[in-house]
């Protein structure tokens, strides 16, 4: 702090200075190797337009004054900070306006015992208390990711049939979305398969298949997976489980047409690239309540899957497809 952070004001009552700063709550960023850490903190602020000086009055002992004046705010703000450490679910907005009340009552006992600067030896032990205050270490707060979490997902790909399947059915592109919930490296995936495919072949079964027909293809999945690799930047969880395959024709007056559906294993393999690791400490308020400190990560996922089509009446085969798309993976913290 110096001079050029005051304005200039003539003096009354005899009072030559004065100083005053504000606590306000923001939100900050930072980085810890490949993670975005966000978190809850307090910023003290001069606020220059009650902060003046009469230019007749400058000298050095009162801006040493003035200095320990402001290193009082910067002491109550790192005091809420550790608060804040201790307690991230706390609101920062709220933890300042309950130590409001102690800073001023701590400034007007400054004020007062230093005789607005003028008791020098007051002034001296107050230097060395603030500066002591301003030295106080951190508090270490450790968290870890808790052992469950919830993902979401949605991608874009191709598919195709296998077996008699093929030779009835074109290829297609399909849009694939799902939920996930993991617990550890186990991972319990729900995913839908939604596309259009054209009748190669006429057929009939359950009604006409015609040439050129345009069926709609849905595949629907629950599948228990395990992430053999896990690292900093990619991770690899093959899948198993059942599904639900089904094609069908819309009739022309808009009824249900013919359909053909197999229950059957599925299968298959995520690659996930990870784009982004946040570390959110930081809280806020939102319609659904207060948001908990929490590690997300957004990834780049390529997934390779296929169902065993079994015997769709007189046509078998499977189904393979592959996938590109985002992932959102989330898992609330705990400290230890």
């Amino acid at each position: 702090m110096e001079w050029d952070d005051f304005q200039h004001r003539p003096a009354f009552d005899s009072i030559v200075s004065e100083i005053r700063w504000q606590l306000d709550p923001i939100t900050t960023r930072s980085r810890s190797g490949d993670t975005v850490v966000v978190r809850n903190g307090i910023r003290c602020l001069l606020d220059r337009p009650y902060t003046w000086v009469d230019t007749t009055a400058r000298t050095e002992r009162l801006l040493r004054y003035n200095r320990i004046a402001f290193d009082l705010g910067e002491a109550c703000k790192r005091r809420i900070e550790r608060d804040l450490q201790l307690h991230p679910d706390t609101d920062p907005a709220a933890l300042v306006s309950l130590n409001n009340i102690a800073c001023q009552e701590r400034w007007e006992a400054f004020l007062r015992e230093t005789h607005n600067g003028v008791d020098t030896a007051m002034v001296d032990q107050w230097s060395w208390l603030v500066q002591r205050d301003l030295s106080e270490p951190s508090p270490t707060s450790v968290v870890s990711p808790a052992p469950f979490g919830f993902g979401m997902h949605f991608g874009m790909g191709y598919g195709s049939f296998t077996g008699s399947l093929s030779d009835h059915f074109s290829d297609h592109f399909n849009l694939q979305y799902g939920i996930e919930f993991q617990y550890r490296r186990y991972a319990l995936l729900f995913s839908g398969t939604l596309g259009t495919s054209r009748v190669r072949r006429s057929f009939e079964q359950g009604g006409p298949w015609g040439v050129d027909e345009r069926p709609s293809f849905a595949m629907g999945a629950i599948d228990l997976g395990y992430s053999v690799k896990d690292g900093r930047r990619l991770r690899i969880t093959p899948f198993a489980g059942m599904g639900v395959l089904e094609l069908a024709l819309r009739a022309q007056d808009g009824r249900t047409g013919p359909s053909l559906r197999a229950r059957g294993i599925s299968y298959g393999l995520n690659a996930d690239v990870k784009l982004r690791k946040t570390l959110q400490l930081a809280t806020r308020r939102t319609l659904f309540g207060r948001t908990h400190p929490s590690y997300n990560e957004l990834l780049l996922r390529l997934k390779v899957f296929g169902m065993e089509g079994g015997s769709m009446e007189h046509l078998d085969g499977r189904t393979l497809n592959i996938t590109v798309g985002i992932c959102w993976v989330g898992r609330a913290l705990r400290s230890r």
